[in-house]
């Protein structure tokens, strides 16, 4: 019996050794962020240099956005201005603000604070703000492929922390909803 035991433990030890089980997913987050790479190359890319093109620029007011995040609440604070080549294009993107809203919203709100904490993070999410709101100009109107958007200043661009856990937050919840008006 002792023998027994003693080959399957030696056997589960090699094949353990053989089988990473770990390694599916280790090949997955690698080629994750290989690809993350290469789009922000691209990105990088495309819009780095664009300020030279910017001769007018389109305000939007402040959009809150909440972080990813394990522990607590992060909450991002946002006003940017969208630079733009021409005055016509200001037209276009009055007529289309909420969608501008709602682009930030959730281009920021797949971020964590580590994400956007450093200059390139910073520097990446505002790219990646421009690319999405042309490419939702682009998809409205079909018969231009242009790039209104060259590049997304930020005005403001402030974190809040509210550490509140989530047995806290639930718990507020359930007293929310025993209100009754």
């Amino acid at each position: 019996m002792k023998k027994l035991i003693l080959s399957l433990a030696l056997f589960g030890f090699c094949f353990s050794q053989q089988y990473d089980s770990q390694q599916p997913l280790k090949d997955i987050s690698n080629n994750r962020l290989q690809q993350t790479i290469e789009k922000y190359k691209i990105l990088t890319d495309k819009y780095s240099q664009n300020t030279k093109e910017v001769k007018y620029f389109f305000d939007i007011d402040e959009v809150a956005a909440n972080l990813l995040s394990e522990s607590g609440t992060r909450v991002l604070y946002v006003a940017v201005s969208l630079g733009v080549k021409k005055e016509d294009f200001l037209n276009v993107l009055s007529k289309i603000r909420p969608i501008i809203t709602d682009v930030i919203i959730k281009i920021a709100s797949n971020k964590t604070f580590e994400e956007i904490s450093t200059l390139k993070g910073k520097e990446i999410l505002s790219y990646e703000i421009a690319e999405a709101i042309n490419k939702s100009i682009n998809q409205m109107i079909a018969e231009n492929n242009v790039d209104i958007i060259k590049c997304v200043f930020f005005n403001k661009f402030f974190v809040d922390f509210q550490d509140v856990g989530l047995k806290e937050r639930i718990e507020t919840i359930e007293e929310l909803l025993k209100i009754k008006p």
